[in-house]
């Protein structure tokens, strides 16, 4: 009767278990990573880095057009007083003009508007990279728990299982007088508890199972296979890059506009120069008008032409014509009373983002030691827990010694590769908490993983 019960609790407790003759799929790591890379999040950061690259198009463009045309009607008359009245009716084409302006030579309020644009796309792009480091922390903690969760369901199983014959046992023996009536109630009682730790443990698995998929965004099926070693995703040359961390960059942003606001802000309050070449010609039917302006202020060249087709130069008559060139010269002198405080103003933003911009990069050089000091701290408990693993299975090796020369019952034994495995989860699950704070120290390194050495466990 005990061998037939050892028989059966052997059969209840094997690792991993009969594989089936087709198994059902299953998701990898590998698998998964590709999938956090196409996430939401992730696509969102895509569309944002787009769209601020159009912006920079846009905004960068070597040349901008403009054409303009129309068509009037006047209606009515002028009595001058003295005479016939004068009939204003009219029509005709306005003049047909095409103005161009070149914002592509980077000076002026155009050069600052394609600065800050680039500047855009320069955040947006270490906005998808974090994104795609954030995503992949999310995808591997849900990995990880969604595995992890299976096991735990096959041991909790294991568990009432075990506490199930061991029950059944202490029936056998309270029949044959060997054991009391509190000792099979005591038992019974824990095998109720081992069987609501299973369906706790269910709950848990289907939980983590559905935030797996939710940080994928689809169904996948369940998650299985080998993952990174924790050790080999960050090295010790691993050096930070601070203008790729979001922070970072954004104080550093801040401090490029505020300097160019203080040049625009000079550069407002100090006299400008302007200066104008105009050709025109004509006859007494239509005129044409080339122009072209540039001022220090703005540093923007503009070129127009202007054609009208059915209005003449005034005081030509027919057969007549007329050409004439003109160069202008326009000095400008601001006169606002407010130029000292506005250059203050200018003066103290600059300083207070340089200050922001020490501020970041001290507290960013503080989070890299916490993440790095957090990687330390978990790689070691995750040795100490495998060590204890190890431990474990060595009492195992001895208790199957005992068990080959007949020491120890099978129910023992069944208890003590319980525990083996047990110590195994426990080592898998302090290696998952290491690797994670990897993925975290490389993400205050704002270091792509994918270009760390990956071994696996």
């Amino acid at each position: 009767m005990w061998r037939a019960l050892g028989l059966v609790a052997s059969l209840a407790l094997a690792w991993p278990g009969v594989a089936s003759a087709q198994p059902a799929p299953t998701l990898t790591y590998e698998q998964a990573v590709r999938l956090a890379d196409d996430g939401p999040t992730v696509r969102l950061a895509v569309r944002a880095l787009e769209l601020a690259e159009r912006q920079l198009a846009i905004t960068a463009a070597p040349v901008r057009g403009e054409v303009t045309a129309g068509y009037r009607w006047t209606s009515g008359e002028r009595d001058p007083g003295v005479g016939e009245p004068i009939d204003l009716s009219a029509q005709g084409f306005d003049p047909i003009a095409l103005t161009l302006t070149f914002p592509a030579l980077g000076l002026g309020p155009a050069g600052d508007a394609i600065a800050r644009a680039r500047g855009d796309v320069t955040r947006a792009r270490a906005e998808l990279a974090s994104a795609r480091r954030a995503a992949l922390i999310d995808v591997t903690s849900a990995f990880q728990n969604a595995l992890r969760a299976r096991v735990s369901v096959e041991l909790a199983t294991a568990e009432a299982d075990l506490a199930t014959l061991e029950r059944q046992a202490a029936e056998l023996r309270a029949a044959a007088g060997a054991a009391t009536p509190g000792e099979v109630a005591r038992l019974a009682s824990a095998e109720a508890r081992a069987r609501n730790a299973v369906n706790a443990a269910d709950f848990e698995a289907a939980a983590a199972q559905r935030a797996l998929e939710l940080a994928l965004g689809g169904s996948t099926p369940p998650p299985a296979g080998p993952l990174p070693d924790p050790a080999a995703l960050v090295s010790e040359a691993t050096e930070p890059a601070w203008r790729d961390r979001g922070d970072v960059l954004a104080a550093l942003l801040s401090v490029a506009d505020t300097e160019r606001t203080a040049d625009a802000t000079l550069r407002d309050q100090l006299p400008s120069l302007g200066f104008s070449v105009a050709h025109a010609s004509g006859d007494a039917d239509r005129s044409v008008q080339v122009a072209a302006a540039f001022d220090t202020r703005t540093l923007q060249p503009n070129l127009s032409i202007s054609y009208d087709p059915d209005s003449g130069v005034t005081g030509v008559g027919d057969g007549g014509g007329s050409r004439s060139l003109t160069v202008g010269i326009t000095l400008r002198v601001p006169l606002d009373p407010t130029v000292g405080s506005a250059l203050a103003a200018a003066r103290l933003a600059r300083e207070r983002a340089e200050l922001q911009l020490e501020l970041t990069r001290a507290r960013a050089e503080l989070d890299v030691d916490r993440r790095d000091f957090e990687l330390a701290s978990t790689l070691a408990d995750a040795d100490l827990a495998r060590a204890a693993a190890d431990l474990v299975r060595a009492d195992l090796a001895v208790a199957e010694a005992r068990f080959a020369s007949g020491a120890l019952s099978e129910l023992a034994i069944a208890r003590a590769r319980l525990d083996a495995e047990r110590a195994d989860l426990d080592a898998d699950r302090a290696s998952d908490a290491a690797r994670l704070a990897a993925l975290r120290l490389l993400d205050a390194l704002a270091t792509d993983p994918d270009r760390q050495p990956v071994h696996q466990e």
